[in-house]
């Protein structure tokens, strides 16, 4: 079963290929990370009682060192996930492993601490870290298999042989039971996030043009300005030139066919055109033989990004779309975006250019930049269209 590549990697990612579970990245580290945190917590507080408890004689005073080495790690777990981290991504992976071995830890401890019992304590964190532990198969399971090893050989060298041996048993069962429950209950986690991100995306992608909608580009714009030590952006305005005549001349298919095309050559421009150069969206999603393009991989591989792109685009509605757009040279980015509007002009068959209206974004008075560069689109559409004018305190 597993030696044809596409079942070991449906094996590998709970049914599931690789790109779509990466696709749930973000999700899965925010489950992992809060997950992490309540789990430690947990573990820090029944160790501290135990601990207690084990001191006042309320539970046997041998097992006082055993808990105390749990509440140890679970302390020094705790201080590391408050400290400060540059890579979140890992900092969640980190927290998560260091909270699924403290409750292998204090498994074991608990079943070195009274060999005459069969290791209950520890059946239960098994079946507990394939519930919690969201991550790839082959991941989860090593760790599963590397704590099961040192229960296994604490067993041997703590227990008589035959306790030992049932635990060994047991162990071997359980792990068998906690591979299944992973494989169904992560699935089951996975679909669910997929749904999330498909539901999410709807709600800030306009589907026809592949750009953010009006509300969710003017959000992400006001996050981008209030970012402290930002360079000053170009707020932009962009209107295709006489649409109307495109819709009543070759029908409204054709106007959401030239919607379609601007919103890809925007995307596409203003990608090609940041610095650093983001090269694994621009070869996975954008190819000059089709204007076609995947908007749920786009996004979730975070296109149009800031930190990607340093721009957003949106549209506002009808053949109406706004940038705000960063790096060295802003305005030379949007003479590229106005010339991939006009190139779309040969693979549609219709004349296609836009009139653009630019502000350079002082302070974080969005509204007071759209007022501007809206004012800059009527003078280019007064002075004949297809041109940008830059908005100049005169202006209307």
């Amino acid at each position: 079963m597993f030696g044809e590549k596409g079942s070991l990697e449906a094996w590998r990612y709970f049914g599931y290929d690789r790109k779509t579970f990466r696709s749930c990245l973000s999700q899965i580290r925010k489950v992992n990370k809060r997950t992490s945190r309540i789990v430690n917590q947990i573990l820090f507080l029944m160790m501290g009682m135990f601990c207690i408890l084990s001191l006042l004689g309320l539970v046997r005073r041998t097992f006082a060192p055993f808990y105390g080495v749990c509440l140890a790690y679970a302390g020094v777990t705790e201080i590391i996930f408050f400290c400060p981290v540059s890579r979140p991504d890992r900092a969640s992976l980190l927290d998560i492993y260091l909270s699924m071995c403290g409750l292998f830890a204090f498994g074991i401890a608990a079943s070195v601490a009274d060999p005459s019992t069969v290791a209950t304590s520890f059946l239960v964190m098994q079946t507990l870290v394939a519930l919690f532990l969201l991550d790839e198969m082959d991941r989860v399971l090593s760790l599963e298999l590397a704590a099961m090893a040192v229960f296994d050989l604490t067993a041997l060298a703590w227990k008589p042989l035959a306790i030992a041996w049932a635990d060994i048993l047991n162990a071997l069962v359980y792990f068998v039971v906690s591979t299944m429950l992973c494989s169904y209950m992560q699935r089951g986690k996975i679909a669910q996030f997929l749904a999330n991100s498909h539901f999410h995306r709807m709600a800030r992608v306009d589907g026809l043009s592949g750009l953010l909608n009006r509300q969710t580009f003017f959000e992400a714009s006001r996050k981008v300005l209030e970012t402290p030590g930002a360079d000053a952006p170009v707020f932009a305005v962009l209107d295709i030139d006489h649409f109307k005549r495109i819709n009543d001349a070759s029908g409204h298919q054709k106007g959401d066919d030239v919607i379609h095309a601007v919103g890809y050559g925007m995307m596409r421009a203003l990608l090609s055109s940041a610095d650093p150069l983001p090269e694994s969206l621009l070869g996975t999603f954008f190819s000059s033989a089709s204007p076609f393009l995947d908007i749920e991989g786009f996004y979730d591989e975070g296109g149009m990004d800031w930190n990607n792109a340093q721009a957003l685009a949106g549209r506002l509605g009808g053949d109406e779309f706004a940038l705000l757009v960063g790096g060295v040279d802003p305005m030379a980015r949007v003479r590229k975006v106005a010339d991939a509007v006009a190139g779309t002009s040969a693979m549609l068959g219709v004349d296609v250019s836009c009139s653009v209206g630019c502000c350079t974004v002082t302070g974080k008075d969005l509204h007071k930049a759209y007022g501007e560069a809206d004012s800059a689109l009527y003078q280019a559409k007064e002075r004949g269209r297809a041109q940008i004018c830059v908005f100049q305190g005169g202006d209307r």
